[in-house]
């Protein structure tokens, strides 16, 4: 009865075997992460465009109820009832439609006013200050798009001229700065979301009337950011180990042949790693060389007298046959 062994052995991959490109850190990678980053881009270009657009055409900066208007307006109603209590032609049933509208504006007005409270932030009795957080959001959404399309130039520029040192440093540097943007973006989303004013009656967001942003813009700025953020990491973590590792120019082959060893050059190391030239035998810069034996024209052929040239032709010569000879 015979048995079957199946051996399965997990090899690394030859350096050699690969393209020049991919040797250093891969370069197919790098334009992979480069197109990811151009998608963000646009979709930050997009985010950032729907707040404007928000902030154009529904102005709510400017639609601000103040407490003053407000008891000026409580005035002027009172004043209305009292003019029509007093004037005698007036029947009951305007005086009373005119009490209900009195009521409805009064109820209205406080509504207005204790759903706008928490947005004034009282620094004196005739000061106040607002805190725009779409003009936030949306600077926040345009600076992670410059991180995302420098991050795209740049690595469009690694993998091209893979074969120049400093262009992999420089799509680190951007991806880190990307990262560092999409974090900026990733904190004012999250700070808009719990800024909301959430109803728990009908479990749902209500618009606020001072900022445009609503709870599902502010969910898609937050998932986009932490998505930007997470790619920004992998991409800066691919750049870094690419920057750190030395291009394999050198490669010495085993004895076995089954590994390949790469030659990096490092401090203290001064093995040979090129073997020694078959003419250049004794060279120059040896201290020892002038004790060493040398020959007659260093490595060129020696010279030969035109007694020893002539032989040669005469031996040659007669090698060759008669009719050869005649024919030419």
């Amino acid at each position: 009865m015979e048995r079957i062994f199946k051996i399965k052995t997990k090899t690394d991959r030859v350096p050699i075997s690969t393209y020049p490109s991919e040797r250093r850190y891969s370069a197919s990678m790098v334009i992979g992460l480069s197109v990811v980053f151009l998608q963000l881009f646009f979709y930050s270009i997009l985010m950032g465009t729907l707040i404007l657009h928000k902030m154009t055409v529904h102005p709510y900066i400017n639609n601000i109820p103040d407490q003053n208007n407000t008891e000026e307006v409580t005035v002027n109603s009172t004043e209305i009832v009292n003019l029509t209590e007093l004037n005698p032609n007036n029947s009951n049933k305007m005086q009373v439609q005119l009490l209900k509208l009195y009521k409805k504006v009064d109820r209205d007005l406080d509504i207005i006013l204790e759903q706008n409270k928490h947005l004034h932030v009282v620094l004196n009795e005739n000061s106040e200050m607002y805190i725009n957080v779409a003009v936030l959001m949306c600077s926040g959404c345009f600076l992670m798009a410059f991180g995302y399309i420098l991050a795209f130039g740049l690595g469009v520029l690694a993998w091209k001229q893979w074969y120049i040192d400093h262009n992999i440093t420089l799509f680190f540097l951007a991806s880190a700065f990307s990262s560092l943007t999409a974090a900026i973006a990733l904190l004012i989303s999250v700070f808009t979301c719990i800024n909301l004013d959430y109803d728990y009656d009908t479990y749902t967001y209500e618009v606020n009337r001072v900022t445009p942003i609503t709870f599902s813009l502010a969910m898609n700025i937050t998932i986009l950011s932490t998505i930007g953020l997470i790619w920004s990491f992998l991409a800066s973590k691919v750049a870094y180990v690419g920057m750190k590792s030395g291009y394999p120019d050198d490669m010495i082959f085993n004895k076995v042949g089954r590994h390949v060893e790469v030659s990096t050059e490092q401090k203290g190391n001064k093995k040979c790693v090129f073997p020694q030239d078959i003419i250049d035998r004794f060279p120059s810069n040896v201290k020892l060389a002038k004790y060493l034996p040398t020959k007659e024209n260093g490595n060129l052929p020696k010279s030969e007298s035109t007694l020893e040239f002539q032989q040669r032709v005469n031996r040659f010569l007669s090698e060759v046959p008669e009719n050869s000879v005649k024919n030419c």
